[in-house]
C-alpha cells in the first residue's frame, strides 16, 4: 500500500507540474490545460487506479513493483485519451 500512495503522490505532483509548465510556457494561451475539466478527470483516474491496483496487491500479496508498473501506463493512456478528446471538442469535433 505504501507503493500505491507513493505512486498517487508522484502522479498528482506530475499533473501539477504539467499545469504549471503550460502556464509558464504559454501564459495567454493555456487552454485546454486548465483544472476544469482536464484536471478533475485525471485526478479521479489517478486515485481510482492507484487504490484499485494497490489494495488488491496488498490483499493478494503481489509484489509492490506491480503497482507503478500497472498504474502509470493506465493513467498516461487515460490522460492522453482525455486530452485528445478535449482537443477535438475545442476544435469543433465530437
Amino acid at each position: 500500500m505504501n507503493a500505491a500512495i507513493g505512486v498517487l503522490a508522484a502522479l498528482v505532483a506530475t499533473e501539477a507540474f504539467v499545469f504549471g509548465a503550460v502556464r509558464l510556457a504559454r501564459p495567454r494561451d493555456y487552454e485546454p490545460s486548465t483544472w476544469n475539466p482536464y484536471g478533475t478527470r485525471p485526478l479521479i483516474t489517478i486515485t481510482a487506479v492507484c487504490f484499485g491496483v494497490g489494495l488488491p496487491a496488498t490483499w493478494i500479496g503481489i509484489p509492490w513493483w506491480t503497482v507503478p508498473a500497472v498504474a502509470v501506463p493506465v493513467v498516461v493512456c487515460a490522460a492522453g485519451l482525455m486530452h485528445a478528446r478535449l482537443r477535438a471538442r475545442a476544435v469543433g469535433g465530437v
